[in-house]
């Protein structure tokens, strides 16, 4: 375990975010949270809570984190998305794990275990030859036909990989014009016809009942830096592809709900018009050093830290250590707090990518 970090969960602020999610999206039926890779760093535990405020359906990208969290909950639904071996298709069952198939052949590979027990599945829908699942309407067909005749499977939902591309593009609107072929031939008054966050940013779709959260709880809407140029080109684009009336207003009132806490392990003095990190500075002032560095997945966008509620600016960030400004009276072992009121500001690009990138075995700290 690390001693020099802990990621620290704002649970009132998580449940801010939770709550104004669903309401901005009252329109669909269902609403998952993505519980992949350690819940993003903030607990597999984290589900007690998410349950408390009114979550019943959860995805996970493996089988293994899968049971975690049923160790957590008896009561609610458990989606995994990787593809389970046979030999594990038990541990789905036992554990009340809706597998989700790949193939046509996948699923007559499970018909042929003869189940005794109930296996609850969720279709995949290939609407881009790059992404894996069903092809054809016809392959959908036959998996329905052997859904009817086994007793022991059970259909629980339907879904799509979404292409990662921008809003102003013409993917999302083809491939959920693609899917809605397949979505039609399931009773979505009893199917979970599912598409991942990417959907909130168009108007919905009638046949889509359910949207999987992945990083909107924690607040991560992902700042609008597009220079003059860049919008004018976005907006060009909108209208080349006709999108006007298929994208959504989105108007979160999110808070961020996570900071990473440290703290200054030593200090040390610069004089005036001493050169030092390739600063000239133009006074005396102290210099501090925050264990922690890019190794953890922190990079150059962090401008500031925190020490009691005041901003010390960062000079520099390196691979084992973070170097700041320090306020006059800061001392060495101070608590030092960073990504929290400044977080969006540290987004560039994909905010999945930008949480992926914290190590996995910092100790997690949960405030309210």
């Amino acid at each position: 375990m690390n001693s020099n970090y802990n990621f620290v969960i704002n649970k009132n602020n998580l449940k801010y975010n939770i709550e104004n999610l669903k309401t901005n999206f009252s329109n669909y039926s269902d609403i998952f949270i993505d519980l992949s890779n350690n819940a993003f760093n903030h607990g597999l535990a984290i589900v007690c809570d998410y349950y408390k405020w009114g979550i019943n359906n959860y995805f996970l990208d493996n089988l293994t984190e899968a049971i975690k969290v049923r160790s957590f909950n008896r009561h609610i639904d458990i989606w995994c998305g990787e593809k389970i071996d046979l030999d594990y298709v038990y541990d789905a069952i036992n554990n009340d794990i809706v597998v989700r198939i790949y193939s046509l052949d996948y699923l007559e590979s499970i018909q042929s275990l003869n189940l005794k027990d109930d296996l609850k599945i969720e279709l995949l829908i290939s609407t881009s030859k790059k992404f894996p699942g069903l092809k054809s309407i016809k392959d959908l067909k036959e998996a329905l036909k052997i859904v009817e005749q086994e007793k022991h499977l059970i259909l629980k939902g339907i879904t799509t990989t979404l292409d990662e591309s921008k809003i102003e593009s013409l993917d999302f609107v083809d491939q959920t014009n693609e899917f809605s072929k397949y979505a039609k031939l399931v009773d979505n008054e009893k199917v979970k016809v599912i598409l991942d966050e990417k959907c909130t940013f168009y108007k919905k779709r009638n046949y889509v009942n359910s949207v999987v959260l992945k990083t909107l709880q924690y607040g991560l809407v992902v700042n609008d830096s597009r220079n003059f140029l860049q919008k004018l080109k976005d907006k060009q684009e909108i209208k080349k592809y006709n999108l006007e009336s298929k994208l959504n207003e989105v108007n979160y009132k999110l808070k961020p709900a996570f900071l990473i806490e440290s703290y200054v392990l030593e200090k040390f003095k610069v004089e005036k018009k001493e050169s030092f990190l390739n600063y000239k500075f133009k006074e005396d002032c102290e210099i501090g050093i925050v264990p922690i560095g890019k190794k953890i997945g922190l990079d150059d966008a962090i401008e500031y830290v925190l020490i009691n509620e005041e901003k010390c600016p960062v000079l520099k960030i390196e691979y084992d250590y973070m170097y700041i400004i320090l306020n006059n009276g800061n001392h060495i072992g101070e608590i030092v707090h960073l990504l929290g009121d400044n977080l969006l500001d540290s987004i560039n690009g994909d905010s999945r990518v930008f949480m992926l990138k914290f190590n996995n075995n910092c100790k997690i700290k949960y405030i309210e």
